[in-house]
């Protein structure tokens, strides 16, 4: 399971709901969640504000999930 699934379980969102919320469409948030789709750098800023973690936490190169974070 990657961290943008386990952020969307943990803040209790559908897939449709993020994808509302960031402006994209449903199928991508399932590609990305089962690493089927790369992301681009627009995409991973929309994700890292939208559930308050650094971008470094995001893509897994640290467990802190607030080094870093983007205001």
């Amino acid at each position: 399971m990657n961290r943008i699934k386990t952020l969307r379980q943990q803040k209790g969102i559908t897939q449709q709901k993020l994808s509302m919320d960031i402006h994209v469409s449903q199928q991508y948030i399932s590609k990305i969640e089962n690493q089927e789709s790369m992301l681009t750098e627009d995409i991973i800023l929309r994700l890292a504000k939208y559930f308050r973690v650094s971008i470094a936490y995001l893509l897994g190169a640290t467990d802190d999930r607030f080094s870093e974070l983007l205001e």
